[in-house]
């Protein structure tokens, strides 16, 4: 966890050298994430994170694996409305 803990601070230190102010979120590179990671990300101030899976985020969600929905050029226009609208997480995935 040591090089977790590392990106954590200089990113953090980063971000907060440009903008003023501490982060506290994080999106998980390449949304590639472990359980075994929240503990530590906890540890060390995070409060928030998004995953790449695609999903609303609820109230019941865990606040270290909040899903999200990855916009791209690629995404037709009706997916997107259908992500905004929270009507895509009715339909069945395959």
């Amino acid at each position: 966890m040591d090089g977790l803990r590392r990106d954590l601070w200089v990113n953090r230190d980063l971000i907060a050298s440009t903008t003023g102010r501490i982060p506290r979120h994080l999106c998980y590179p390449d949304g590639i994430y472990h359980t075994s990671q929240l503990q530590h990300l906890r540890a060390n101030g995070v409060e928030t994170a998004t995953t790449c899976d695609p999903d609303l985020a609820a109230t019941s969600a865990h606040p270290l694996l909040l899903p999200r929905f990855i916009d791209s050029e690629a995404c037709p226009k009706a997916t997107f409305d259908a992500w905004v609208t929270g009507v895509a997480s009715w339909i069945p995935r395959r």
